[in-house]
């Protein structure tokens, strides 16, 4: 898995754990983030990893976009009870927002 991907899921998983620290920075970043829920753009989200990642390994926004719906992230997320689905579609992969969210039951 690139280490874009390894690096949102990890985001992911931190925000389903409901940790403060992680949730406090995306909210300062300007996303809608809460104990187990996490929205936003894939532009957004791209760019907040961009900033944790060095250089040599930061894709840009394409071949996230690529790395991303190449990788099994939502299947892993499933294993832990939770889903990334389509929130507000836009019609464009870069204007639609996303929503991790715990999967009911």
């Amino acid at each position: 898995m690139p280490p874009a991907i390894v690096l949102l899921l990890d985001c992911c998983l931190r925000v389903l754990r409901a940790e403060p620290r992680l949730i406090a920075q995306l909210t300062a970043a300007g996303f809608q983030c809460g104990a187990g829920d996490w929205q936003f753009t894939l532009p957004a989200v791209h760019k907040f990893l961009l900033r944790q990642l060095p250089a040599d390994v930061a894709p840009e926004y394409r071949q996230f976009i690529r790395q991303l719906y190449a990788s099994d992230l939502n299947q892993r997320l499933g294993e832990q009870g939770a889903e990334i689905a389509l929130a507000d579609n836009q019609g464009k992969v870069h204007r639609s927002r996303y929503w991790l969210r715990r999967l009911p039951g």
